[in-house]
């Protein structure tokens, strides 16, 4: 049904979601395009035995009258614009509505920009050769940069969206994958989890073990400051009510590493926020807790740049 909206016309004025009420259906329109839109009244929703409020938003009115594409409310319009924007066609506009982004573009310039690092000790200031490394280091995190602040926008028209299909169905996901040394179409069930999906990311993780990142949303909840014996934040996000097999419950967990510690003052103090992480994840072996009653399905990952992240409220939806 396209993207949630916070404004709308009523009657030909623009009002904000917060001045909404059910009573005004059939009088709504994009205050942009004109399109008709509907209200959609706020509701809870409970997460791992806590209730969460979902605020009301706006939406179409029809599937079948879409924003009109210039109008930035338009996926379509939206990926033609970051097509448009991004660099070395990482997200390539096929036409007829159908975009192709190159996942591997993302992993290799990782792992580039990892090896061009410059170490704290490495060589004196005026050190040819340090300045080499420092340049080539430079251009390396900029072309990251880039990839990741593209990925970033996809990942922000997500969350503005109300169901997968809406970018599922225009957006391909192509990854190199050098183990079988070919290019690979990824499904994007394969590649975006929400939290009722995360038991079925980690059979897809453990199973698969897959070389492409992945993108998880979830709800921040707890983080554990950096210790001693473990120096970097660590986030938690909440999991999905467990599921009871064979005799024993099974509970997916997900925790993910900061492991650049510039991060650390963007994810201080947001416990209860919503998150979009980014990020390649790897599998555990279940771990038993009480008598074998409980399966904890651990998923791991690590954070290393700040376009792999995104934390909102819903009230951030625009």
């Amino acid at each position: 049904m396209g993207r949630k909206l916070r404004k709308a016309l009523f009657n030909s004025k623009e009002i904000k979601i917060e001045e909404a009420s059910e009573d005004m259906r059939g009088n709504l329109k994009c205050h942009i395009c004109n399109v008709e839109l509907t209200y959609v009244k706020g509701y809870k929703k409970e997460i791992n035995e806590k209730t969460y409020y979902i605020n009301p938003y706006f939406r179409l009115k029809s599937k079948e009258n879409d924003h009109l594409l210039e109008c930035k409310y338009n996926t379509e319009g939206c990926l033609t614009i970051m097509a448009k924007e991004s660099s070395d066609k990482i997200l390539e506009d096929l036409g007829l509505g159908k975009f192709n982004f190159r996942l591997h573009l993302i992993s290799e310039s990782l792992r580039e920009t990892g090896k061009a690092g410059i170490k704290e000790n490495g060589l004196g200031e005026d050190s040819t050769s340090q300045k080499s490394k420092e340049k080539e280091y430079k251009k390396k995190e900029e072309r990251l940069d880039s990839y990741l602040s593209t990925m970033k926008k996809i990942m922000e028209l997500r969350n503005a969206l109300e169901e997968n299909k809406d970018i599922s169905s225009k957006v391909t996901l192509e990854f190199y994958n050098s183990t079988l040394n070919k290019k690979q179409k990824i499904n994007w069930n394969n590649f975006y989890y929400e939290i009722d999906d995360y038991g079925a990311c980690y059979l897809y993780v453990k199973n698969k073990r897959p070389q492409h990142p992945i993108c998880i949303a979830g709800k921040i909840r707890s983080i554990t400051e950096p210790k001693p014996e473990y120096d970097f934040y660590s986030i938690k996000l909440e999991s999905p009510k467990p599921v009871q097999e064979e005799g024993a419950y099974k509970v997916p967990a997900i925790e993910i590493k900061v492991q650049n510690k510039k991060l650390n003052d963007m994810i201080r103090n947001q416990v209860g926020k919503n998150i979009l992480i980014y990020c390649n994840f790897w599998a555990l072996e279940p771990q038993t807790w009480k008598e074998d009653k409980y399966y904890f399905l651990n998923i791991k990952g690590s954070l290393v740049h700040k376009n792999q992240i995104l934390i909102f409220e819903e009230k951030d939806i625009e």
